[in-house]
């Protein structure tokens, strides 16, 4: 089943920007013999020492609103049991919050929801030890040089960030059910796309950044007009981020016919396939080589049998070679059968008339 709720939900930059580094901090979480419980403070909080025992504290090198959006995926997914935000010292609260809910609507749709918690009123404790996410402390098993207990690969650091949250949702899912309702109806990242008009050139395929399009020949038959070709674009939907709500692909389609219908469902991003937007059969204009869709056509380049097939610019031109436009003095001296013929309405001496 697809979402085709038309909010935006977390989507990737297409542009990549340097992130907040957090390798120290998912190495120690790796290297832990059971999983921890963390409590994170924005990089601007005065103090966030005092709070229940239980939790590690860590101060981010940035704001919360700030990290990159698979960072929460990928500490759920590599060691930390919960995460909970410090909102009580963040300069914007709601900011960070909007950030992270359509994770957090997702991992409630899975059952997973207990897992992450913003934190805006922390109960009064003893004080505790800040860790540095940047430059956490050694564990005691490295300090005495004994084999680690996690074996764990980390995350490529040299991915785009849209591929290292597929890669750890996929991660954080992989023991749970991936087909759960909620997760099949909640919208995603990945845009959901339809070309009424395609005319197969290829052009949004180049423009991804991502290379979540490709346009595949699917063979000519039962096409409408000889010698046509059929195509079918092809969308990736695990690989589309959306490009931050300004997809490259619908800003560089030459026909303007490629357009966002909505969003796809968070479930498509640990699912492998491909979707179709759309099937077109083209043919190649006679006089251009331009491919245009092979469907019927009104007026003297339509694709007939013993006939060229011309593209509409081309049938336009030929069935009007002295121009776009005759003067009405010239359509009032025509037979008005003739006029037809040339694609306008016939003119009575009183009145003037444009093309058809």
């Amino acid at each position: 089943m697809t979402a085709t709720d038309s909010t935006p939900a977390s989507p990737s930059a297409d542009v990549e920007t340097p992130a907040p580094d957090l390798s120290s901090l998912m190495l120690w979480l790796s290297q832990h013999d059971a999983e921890v419980d963390l409590e994170l403070a924005c990089a601007e909080h005065p103090s966030p020492s005092r709070g229940p025992r239980g939790c590690e504290v860590v101060r981010l090198p940035c704001c919360a609103a700030d990290l990159p959006d698979y960072s929460l995926a990928e500490l759920l997914s590599y060691g930390a049991l919960r995460v909970n935000f410090r909102l009580d010292g963040c300069r914007s609260p709601s900011t960070t919050e909007a950030r992270w809910a359509p994770l957090v609507s997702l991992l409630r749709a899975v059952d997973l929801g207990w897992r992450v918690q913003m934190i805006v009123d922390v109960p009064s404790g003893r004080r505790r030890e800040i860790h540095d996410a940047t430059g956490m402390p050694l564990l005691r098993r490295r300090l005495l040089m004994l084999p680690d207990v996690s074996t764990t690969d980390l995350p490529d650091s040299g991915l785009p960030s849209h591929e290292r949250l597929v890669a750890a949702l996929r991660r954080l899912v992989r023991y749970f059910d991936p087909v759960l309702a909620g997760a099949d109806e909640l919208p995603g990242p990945s845009l959901f796309l339809r070309a009424p008009d395609c005319a197969a050139c290829g052009v949004c395929v180049h423009s991804c950044p991502q290379d979540a399009l490709s346009l595949v020949a699917t063979g000519g038959n039962g096409d409408p007009q000889p010698g046509a070709q059929s195509y079918s674009l092809l969308q990736s939907p695990s690989r589309c981020s959306g490009c931050d709500g300004e997809p490259a692909c619908v800003q560089a389609c030459p026909a303007r016919t490629l357009e966002v219908v909505g969003h796809r469902a968070w479930s498509h991003l640990w699912r492998d396939g491909d979707e179709e937007v759309v099937r077109v059969a083209t043919v190649r204009c006679a006089r251009c080589r331009a491919p245009f869709r092979a469907e019927p056509q009104r007026g003297e380049g339509d694709a007939q049998p013993g006939r060229e097939p011309l593209c509409p610019a081309c049938s336009r031109r030929r069935s009007r070679p002295f121009g776009t436009a005759l003067p009405p003095e010239a359509l009032e001296r025509l037979d008005p059968e003739v006029v037809r013929a040339l694609g306008y309405e016939p003119v009575v001496r009183s009145g003037r008339s444009g093309p058809s």
